[in-house]
């Protein structure tokens, strides 16, 4: 196959994927913020060729992950007044060092996450629920993140 031939087939298929993705982003289930092309870009373009993303950009990135697995994002961000943005402020903009000096385990984040008039909904205290897994989640991957220096030490 050509290489021309494949950038064709690569560009409709981004096409479609974008029209998928703007179809999703229409649902009013997501932050007003995000565009098709930085879904996409989010997901398709490797982390290492930015070599300028901080500790806080990359948690912030394992986060959305987290959140993103079934109806998951519906009752994490989904639930937040301000959606994944405020979230991130919630979180103090996912510093993962700030992360752990506010809060020394998941159930103390937990218990923020309880208190807060911010989050509506139910959050149920069942381990398996989606909030403590979460909480578990800022947690541990704010421990991962400050062993390394940098985000780029990160990507090395």
């Amino acid at each position: 196959m050509k290489k021309s031939e494949i950038k064709f087939i690569v560009s409709q298929a981004r096409q479609h994927l974008k029209e998928c993705v703007a179809n999703e982003l229409a649902s009013g289930e997501w932050d007003e913020s995000w565009t098709p092309d930085s879904v996409i870009d989010l997901h398709l373009k490797p982390m290492a060729r930015r070599k300028s993303l901080d500790k806080s950009e990359i948690l912030s990135r394992i986060l959305f992950s987290v959140q993103n697995r079934r109806d998951a994002n519906q009752v994490i961000s989904g639930s937040v007044v301000g959606g994944w943005s405020r979230l991130r402020e919630m979180l103090l903009d996912f510093d993962p060092a700030a992360i752990l000096n506010e809060w020394d385990s998941d159930k103390a984040l937990f218990r923020f996450v309880k208190r807060s008039t911010e989050i509506k909904g139910k959050k149920r205290a069942n381990a398996k629920a989606r909030w403590p897994q979460f909480c578990k989640s800022v947690i541990s991957s704010s421990t991962f993140m400050e062993r390394f220096g940098s985000g780029a030490a990160f990507l090395h």
